[in-house]
């Protein structure tokens, strides 16, 4: 979440930028306006709620995927450095298991 200082609004170093949005599909724009309505903002507030909670969401998914390689990684080194048993292992664990 952006967290603006007094001090930034005093002195103008804080920009606010404008976006302008044509031809958006009535379902859309529909959609936005019963969310801001339900919510009691305004479309701009919710368009720009549903900005920051997008990219924050893709952000997650980048952190997720990039948690998820490193495990598989792991995975992968334990895997090489585990030895598979030999087949008369195999064949006395089955026997063992039979009994």
């Amino acid at each position: 979440m952006l967290r603006l200082t007094l001090n930034s609004f005093i002195h103008n170093s804080y920009k606010m930028y404008t976006i302008q949005l044509r031809n958006l599909p009535k379902d859309i724009y529909d959609g936005i306006k019963k969310a801001a309505e339900d919510s009691r903002r305004s479309m701009t507030q919710e368009v720009i709620l549903a900005i920051e909670n997008h990219l924050a969401n893709k952000q997650n998914q980048k952190d997720e995927l990039a948690r998820k390689k490193e495990l598989l990684s792991s995975l992968v080194l334990l895997h090489d450095k585990t030895p598979l048993p030999n087949v008369g292992k195999i064949k006395d664990w089955i026997e063992e298991g039979r009994k």
